[in-house]
């Protein structure tokens, strides 16, 4: 049996893909170009072809391709709750299998506007905070693999985040609460200023081994993310911000030494300093690859600058 030319064989899915784009042929011919760059896609799956700098290219091609497939049940299927658009897409690759999560960025199309145009006329700039908090949950496990596809289109204001599916229970169906989990869960929404999580049964919980899940959030819009002193020991204060009762039940049956306790431990588990700034790079050269086909908005340096100060304030 001949050798596969891998590299070459990636070339042509390179091209085929780029070929579904091409302005003008029907939907019925871009169907058949998008599975047979599927069919490249799944032989260099097969033949290892795919990683490192490789595998962000396909998995965002990947995207494209399966968003042109959507009318095929058996591979993409609405996204149900919630207000951004979006699709549970499933993807084959290596001889498994991951279900993945895809919405628009927060500040995107909305699944309520009464029209497509009016959906998209809104939109605005994809938040770099946003991106940065997906990628920095997903680094310390508290949240899924996550990835940013740049959808088909002529505007630079519009990004997918595609997260893997992870196993765990929704905070409001928990009958037994793990309280590390809660404690956690209650710092990072903290910490980095997010809402819609303690308010939302649904956007948190955590895994059978009582670790903290956070699968969707709504960053706070400010011009300074640092926190004053003061707000910093009110943080200690059971009753400070919290907006979940079962969060609010859990930390009122803990000290405020026994909740730093956890935290400062999770924070040294995580290797959370450093994996603020990592974050950071990531989110700059996801910004950098596709510097000509995406504008986000938000100051990503000042962002992770004052949540870096917020941690060591509240641990020291």
């Amino acid at each position: 049996m001949a050798t596969l030319n891998l590299p070459r064989l990636w070339d042509q899915f390179l091209d085929a893909a780029k070929s579904t784009t091409v302005k003008g042929i029907d939907r019925s011919q871009r169907k058949r170009l998008c599975k047979a760059a599927l069919k490249l896609s799944d032989m260099l799956v097969d033949n290892g072809f795919i990683y490192e700098d490789r595998y962000e290219i396909w998995i965002e091609w990947l995207a494209k391709l399966s968003s042109i497939l959507e009318v095929d049940d058996d591979f993409i299927q609405k996204k149900t709750g919630g207000t951004s658009i979006g699709s549970v897409c499933v993807v084959q690759y290596n001889g498994m299998q991951r279900r993945l999560f895809i919405k628009s960025h927060q500040r995107g199309p909305r699944s309520d506007c009464i029209s497509i145009a009016s959906r998209y006329n809104s939109t605005n700039r994809p938040f770099s905070q946003e991106i940065y908090v997906y990628q920095l949950l997903a680094m310390i496990n508290v949240g899924g693999r996550c990835h940013f596809p740049v959808p088909l289109t002529t505007t630079k204001k519009a990004l997918y985040i595609a997260t893997e599916q992870i196993i765990f229970t929704l905070g409001k169906k928990l009958r037994t609460v793990n309280t590390k989990a809660v404690v956690l869960i209650d710092f990072l929404q903290f910490v980095l200023h997010l809402s819609d999580i303690g308010s939302n049964g649904g956007n948190f919980g955590q895994t059978a081994e009582g670790n903290p899940i956070i699968v969707d959030f709504w960053v706070i819009t400010k011009e300074s993310y640092e926190y004053s002193n003061t707000e910093i020991d009110e943080f200690w204060n059971v009753s400070h911000h919290c907006d979940s009762r079962m969060i609010a039940d859990v930390l009122k049956k803990q000290t405020s030494v026994e909740r730093k306790n956890i935290i400062k431990e999770a924070v040294e588990e995580w290797s959370l300093i450093e994996k603020l700034d990592e974050a950071k790079s990531a989110v700059e050269k996801l910004v950098n690859r596709n510097g000509g086909r995406l504008e986000i908005s938000g100051d990503l340096i000042r962002y992770a600058r004052d949540v870096k100060l917020n941690v060591q304030k509240l641990i020291k």
